[in-house]
């Protein structure tokens, strides 16, 4: 457990306000999705999709990655086998018509080619040992990108996006990991639904840092 800090009792405590605020703002399905989601409970289709919203979202909005997901994902054959996707071969062509741009959907069919060549349980094994390393390297993946998916599929990672590092500097904190690992020793939340929590309050509230900076 991580050495307590002369706020923590204020930190928790806004901590559990921030929560408070995204279930009352009707998110509660997220964090419920979020606390059940383990590295054991990962199917492959749950790796592909979450994946391919990882890879969309570079650059884009919540919102336009919703809209657009449904039709990305059937032109994928539903996302559900790594190896039927890779054997079918068309379904870059085909999502282009509701989503235009190619270097996203290749990357999509690049991750699909990843996971078939190595097999999912593989994959699964390797992320068990080495984390999102395993992803590193494979395109629209970046440093930031690995951590979201390796968050979404249940491992103890924060990422380390504009919203959580806002957080960070607000509160003293070098980085999001380190803030999210020390309010899982504060709250007994796990370190994904922290970094949750922390992100979802960011989008809701226009003014989300104020908070944590009255807290440092």
């Amino acid at each position: 457990m991580n050495a307590l800090r002369p706020h923590d009792d204020a930190l928790a405590r806004g901590y559990l306000l921030a929560k408070h605020r995204i279930v009352a703002a009707g998110y509660s399905l997220e964090l419920a999705w979020q606390e059940s989601t383990t590295l054991e409970t990962v199917t492959e289709r749950h790796l592909l999709r979450e994946a391919a919203w990882v890879i969309l979202s570079a650059g884009l909005s919540v919102s336009a990655v919703r809209a657009a997901f449904p039709r990305v994902s059937s032109a994928f054959l539903g996302l559900g086998s790594a190896a039927t996707i890779y054997e079918d071969g068309g379904c870059v062509e085909r999502a282009l018509s509701s989503f235009n741009h190619r270097g996203k959907l290749r990357a999509i069919e690049t991750f699909c080619t990843f996971v078939a060549e190595q097999g999912f349980s593989r994959v699964r094994a390797a992320l068990a040992t080495s984390g999102a390393a395993v992803f590193r390297g494979l395109p629209y993946l970046g440093p930031v990108t690995t951590q979201h998916l390796a968050k979404n599929l249940g491992l103890p990672v924060a990422k380390d996006d504009r919203h959580l590092r806002r957080t960070c500097d607000a509160l003293g904190f070098p980085s999001a990991q380190i803030l999210c690992e020390h309010l899982s020793s504060l709250v007994l939340d796990s370190v994904s639904v922290v970094d949750l929590v922390l992100w979802r309050y960011a989008v809701i509230e226009r003014d989300y840092a104020k908070m944590w900076r009255d807290i440092n």
